[in-house]
């Protein structure tokens, strides 16, 4: 009976101490590291359009894509054209708003440049157009460098010994093809794969450096129909989402550092969050569909106001119409005027000629009148 009862007290003792034994087996795991973006790199191809990514070699886009968010019709910016594009990216303005829309024009938004700078956080800003060094005024580093292969080389040593967080290259060669080629052209296709070659040396770069998983990736494009793709701890990974806009990517960046870029044009891309990064799913879906509708609801506005605007055109027109029409009529009193006065100028011509005609007749007779008394005296 004893043995008995000793049994029992010995197996609930080792019933009560194998959850202390699994906690502490648990915490003996290792954690998982702390998920958290050690820099950004921003790269802009001008000229590449989402469909050429599917035809011409481009496997690290496309690996980017695989492991990030890829919208493939994403909306260009209007007027477009690499500065108005650029800018726009870089300040999520409008062209309207950030009014840089050539080279030689002056700013007039604060750029991701600006935002983080009183964070001590540097920027460097490395460009093969040639044609944007006003976005460059406030980044910590600048190169303009012609040619894509020789920018991308620079920019990697600068990016080795400087370490910016955030870096931003231009790269031009695929807009070149493009106008002189085509859309559809060999030549155009082989510059996009050239210029996947040289994002490719820099994701090399990036692994060599042990900080491609924490480096948060975009790659876009400037007009046409340009991808929009983006890597990064934050984001969903492997997601095809709806059409986005240009302008909506310095809001995301900006949102993921805690900045606020004052009174953007384009929206957070809530939807290409991984839930749980930042917030749940459901709070980043109601924030894109709140942002999506405050967005719709200014656009109804200035549907509203372009209406306005034309209906005060039309009235405009309708004006000038009135006034146009009322000139034509004076015009044409005038016209006949003129045409009355010919007619009298030309009756008192005839008059004068008549009566110069009648006065030389009244002479002659005068004359041989006068004659003639003469000539009897």
């Amino acid at each position: 009976m004893f043995v008995r009862g000793f049994g029992v007290l010995i197996a609930l003792c080792m019933v009560l101490l194998l959850p202390l034994g699994g906690t502490a087996a648990q915490e003996a795991e290792p954690q998982e590291k702390p998920r958290y973006t050690r820099q950004m790199l921003v790269i802009v191809i001008d000229g590449l359009q989402a469909d050429a990514l599917q035809k011409a070699q481009a496997p690290n886009i496309n690996g980017v894509a695989a492991s990030g968010i890829r919208i493939n019709d994403c909306i260009p910016v209007w007027p477009g054209g690499l500065e108005a594009s650029a800018a726009s990216i870089l300040t999520g303005t409008g062209a309207r708003t950030h009014q840089f829309l050539q080279a030689g024009d002056k700013l007039k938004q604060p750029t991701l440049f600006d935002l983080i700078r009183p964070s001590n956080l540097a920027g460097g800003f490395f460009d093969a157009s040639g044609r944007l060094d006003g976005l460059a005024a406030n980044a910590d580093y600048h190169l303009k460098i012609k040619g894509d292969d020789k920018l991308v080389e620079a920019a990697v040593k600068e990016m080795e010994g400087k370490k910016p967080y955030l870096s931003v290259l231009v790269l031009a060669d695929a807009r070149k093809a493009l106008e002189e080629s085509g859309r559809s052209s060999q030549e155009y296709y082989r510059a996009v794969s050239n210029a996947d070659n040289l994002v490719g040396r820099l994701l090399h770069f990036l692994h060599q450096q042990g900080v491609y998983e924490q480096t948060l990736i975009v790659i876009t494009g400037t007009d046409g129909e340009p991808p929009l793709i983006v890597k990064g701890v934050q984001f969903k990974g492997g997601v095809v989402l709806p059409p986005a806009d240009l302008l909506d990517i310095a809001p995301t960046l900006a949102y993921i550092l805690n900045l606020k870029i004052p009174a953007p044009d384009g929206l957070v891309l809530w939807n290409a969050f991984e839930p749980g990064s930042l917030q749940n799913g459901f709070y980043l879906l109601e924030q894109r569909i709140r942002e999506l509708s405050r967005a719709q609801a200014e656009s109804q506005r200035a549907i509203h106001r372009l209406w306005d605007e034309g209906e005060k055109v039309r009235e405009e027109k309708q004006e000038l119409e009135a006034k146009e029409a009322g000139i034509a009529q004076a015009i044409q009193e005038r016209d006949r005027e003129i045409e009355r006065l010919e007619k009298s100028v030309d009756a008192h011509r005839h008059l004068i000629g008549l009566l110069v005609v009648l006065f030389g007749f009244g002479y002659v007779v005068e004359y041989r009148v006068l004659k003639k008394r003469f000539l009897l005296f």
